[in-house]
């Protein structure tokens, strides 16, 4: 009797492990393909650009102004005849931190757009937008946040705009001023983020930014 009920509990376990093997199986597939959709998810949304965030419009106005550093110089002792080291302190005209602008009025359209993309047996949604800001900048304060001494270059003034990355810009983006066009660049490498930047001259007298982006 005992050694029946032992055969029992036997085959019962035997008959668990194989019914366990298929699905441990059929969850390993399952794992597998998850993996494989977020890492498919994860290549084209770094392909197509990524999530993007837009910071700005600013406007960026240079500053110059005093500089004050410690320079040491050998100096000759007019009664010993020897030479000392000694500690000069030598102001001079250089940039200062400068001085960001952000707008009065401010007015964003945007028209968006879905595409499928495909990669093996995944779909993969992406989507894209067609930006067209409108931007205009009080600057009556700008000089009153200055120190004695420095000045704003008003002539090197330029328009920037931050992006989590410039890969995301699919077409072409272009700034006017006041109906002119302006030249826009992608901001120099290293920064946190990407950016597109344009020297505008003296902002004083413009009216209107216009960016559109796609």
């Amino acid at each position: 009797m005992g050694r029946s009920a032992g055969i029992r509990f036997f085959i019962v376990g035997l008959l668990a492990l194989l019914m366990f093997i298929p699905l441990f199986l059929a969850g390993e597939v399952i794992d597998s393909r998850a993996d494989y959709s977020r890492q498919t998810v994860d290549s084209v949304g770094q392909e197509w650009g990524g999530i993007q965030s837009l910071s700005g419009p600013t406007l960026v106005l240079p500053v110059v102004g005093p500089v004050t550093r410690t320079e040491r110089r050998e100096v000759r002792n007019a009664e010993t005849g020897e030479v000392e080291v000694q500690t000069f302190e030598v102001t001079e005209t250089g940039w200062k931190a400068p001085v960001h602008v952000f707008p009065d009025a401010f007015d964003a359209d945007m028209a968006t757009t879905t595409e499928i993309r495909h990669r093996g047996l995944f779909r993969v949604p992406v989507y894209s937008a067609e930006a067209d800001i409108r931007a205009t900048f009080g600057l009556a304060g700008a000089e009153a946040l200055l120190s004695d001494g420095e000045r704003i270059l008003w002539d090197d003034a330029e328009f920037h705009l931050s992006l989590t990355s410039n890969r995301a810009l699919r077409g072409a983006a272009r700034l006017t001023v006041d109906g002119t066009e302006a030249a826009l660049e992608p901001r120099a490498a290293g920064g946190p983020t990407g950016g597109i930047f344009a020297q505008v001259g003296d902002p004083r007298d413009v009216g209107e930014f216009r960016l559109a982006l796609g």
